[in-house]
């Protein structure tokens, strides 16, 4: 059994890295649940060159921080650090309040190389998460909370291929850095001290 290729959507997990992060965000934003959302886990098993079967789960990052401020007071800001940290913006819902991206092709954030936000392992070419395509998505949901302050819930997660060989996609793991960066430039901006 090989892994499914969620660059090309063969296979039935194909959408399950992108779907989930809009399943995740959906689900909470309508639940009004007061705990933060938490990617269900995927689980696969792959058979290792005849050696046997091997269990994999993965699992989107997911951040969370309050502000101390009203929503639409916090929601102009989000754009701007989208469009600062270099993530292109393809999904935005002022309704909803949800602003990002479901995959594009990441090579660096914020001009850092891609091993400070994911690790996707190493092998004898290097650090992978430098030297694979990336898949990267980035998803920021913003709640008004009756007391008038607002919660930012973001997901990172990511997949990687080999770029110079053929080879299985495999998930990368958030390090929890770029769901803290977004919630630190949203912090500083609203304190003034972001340009």
């Amino acid at each position: 059994m090989s892994m499914t290729d969620p660059f090309h959507g063969r296979g039935r997990v194909a959408t399950v890295p992108l779907l989930l992060a809009a399943a995740v965000l959906t689900a909470c934003a309508s639940s009004g649940s007061e705990r933060p959302p938490r990617a269900a886990p995927v689980r696969s098993v792959v058979s290792v060159g005849g050696m046997g079967r091997a269990e994999m789960h993965t699992e989107a990052g997911v951040g969370q921080r309050t502000y101390g401020v009203a929503a639409r007071q916090v929601w102009p800001h989000l754009s701007i650090v989208f469009e600062r940290l270099e993530i292109p913006v393809e999904t935005l819902d002022e309704r909803a309040m949800e602003i990002g991206n479901l995959g594009y092709g990441a090579r660096r954030v914020e001009g850092k190389w891609m091993s400070t936000y994911i690790d996707c392992g190493t092998n004898l070419t290097g650090i992978l998460a430098n030297n694979h395509d990336i898949t990267l998505t980035v998803i920021a949901r913003l709640e008004a909370r009756p007391d008038g302050t607002s919660v930012l819930t973001t997901l990172v997660d990511a997949w990687g291929k080999p770029r110079a060989t053929s080879g299985n996609p495999i998930h990368c793991q958030s390090k929890g850095v770029l769901e803290e960066r977004v919630a630190e430039l949203v912090a500083q901006r609203l304190a003034g001290i972001g340009g």
